[in-house]
């Protein structure tokens, strides 16, 4: 039986726990807005303690999809992590697929890529830096 139980992500409900997590990793809040629909919650099936969220981005022209803002609560240790991001992973691969999408990327912290190598992750190893901007302009204060 397994240790873990999956739920979609509820912007509603989650918002704080997400933006509390991100502040103790010192990593900026995410506007609600940049979140994809499918969006996921583990949580440890006994505490009923939330252990991580993921989410994943899926194009809507060809059968690609990324997976970002992997995030896991304070605290857990390095195993008890990498652990439950690799169930998370596995759960939004396998919904991926059945939404006929055949690659998966994964964008993630150098601890995190660490994990993932040999578990079925290539890494680019090309130097890229991520950039963003808006597409509408801000109203004027």
């Amino acid at each position: 039986m397994k240790e873990n139980l999956i739920r979609e992500f509820d912007k509603a409900q989650d918002m704080p726990m997400l933006n509390d997590w991100l502040a103790a990793h010192c990593r900026p809040a995410i506007p609600a807005e940049m979140l994809p629909s499918l969006g996921i919650v583990l949580f440890n099936g006994v505490t009923l303690e939330e252990q991580a969220a993921l989410w994943l981005y899926m194009d809507n022209s060809v059968g690609v999809c990324f997976c970002e803002r992997v995030v896991t609560r304070p605290g857990l240790s390095l195993k008890e992590s990498k652990a439950i991001i690799l169930e998370g992973l596995e759960f939004l691969k396998q919904r991926a697929a059945t939404m006929n999408y055949g690659v998966m990327f994964v964008r993630c912290y150098p601890a995190i890529a660490k994990c993932l190598k040999g578990k079925g992750y290539f890494e680019d190893d090309r130097p890229v830096i991520s950039l963003f901007t808006t597409t509408k302009e801000e109203p004027h204060a």
